[in-house]
């Protein structure tokens, strides 16, 4: 059973994600005056903010954890952590509208935070090779429907993943291999954490040798 001071730091950190969403909102219209809400949660940042705050909720709401929720727990870290890493490299690290301390707090202090909460709290399933592979869902089913959509409606949140821009689908395929390089990557830096920290887990808690 998860300890007090454990549900209540995620409970913290998931409703800090949610929070830090409304203020950008917020802070959005306010500067800009509209928008378009299917274009916002379009964005993969905002995703894996919700993909982490809503993993934090159910894993605080819940007795006992999940079966397998360890790998949905590095799948939403890896999501959340990739994000901050293409927002400060294919995207700039610019801010958007909300302003500076709204995007520190989006792809710095969330993703850090999460990042602890991984590296101190073992999951009741230990942390696997196939851990890795988790992320890969979320990216794939992500990456599929902003296709789709993008198709339909003619917009994509971001010009790697445009097909109509001047590169075209060359441009697309390889964009898409470095998305997928930086997951996989991500994934292996997650699930070696893991891995660490259920063996300290597991000395911790072993009987001593007589």
């Amino acid at each position: 059973m998860t300890s007090a001071p454990i549900r209540i730091a995620r409970i913290a950190l998931g409703l800090g994600g949610l929070a830090v969403i409304a203020a950008d909102i917020a802070l959005t219209l306010n500067a800009t005056g509209a928008l378009d809400l299917g274009n916002y949660v379009g964005q993969f940042t905002i995703l894996s903010v919700l993909f982490v705050s809503v993993a934090m909720l159910v894993a605080a709401s819940a007795r006992r954890e999940p079966r397998g929720w360890v790998h949905v727990r590095a799948s939403a870290l890896t999501a959340l952590a990739v994000a901050a890493v293409l927002h400060a490299t294919l995207l700039g690290g610019a801010a958007g509208a909300s302003g500076p301390i709204v995007n520190t707090l989006l792809h710095t202090a969330l993703p850090l935070l999460a990042l602890v909460e991984w590296a101190l709290v073992p999951s009741a399933g230990r942390t696997r090779v196939v851990t890795a592979l988790a992320g890969l869902a979320f990216a794939v089913v992500y990456l599929g429907g902003t296709l789709v959509r993008g198709a339909v409606i003619d917009w994509y949140p971001y010009d790697f993943v445009d097909p109509t821009g001047p590169a075209g689908y060359a441009g697309l395929v390889q964009s898409l291999a470095i998305v997928l390089v930086a997951f996989l990557v991500v994934g292996a830096v997650v699930m070696g954490i893991g891995m660490l920290r259920d063996r300290l887990s597991a000395a911790r808690v072993a009987p001593p040798v007589r």
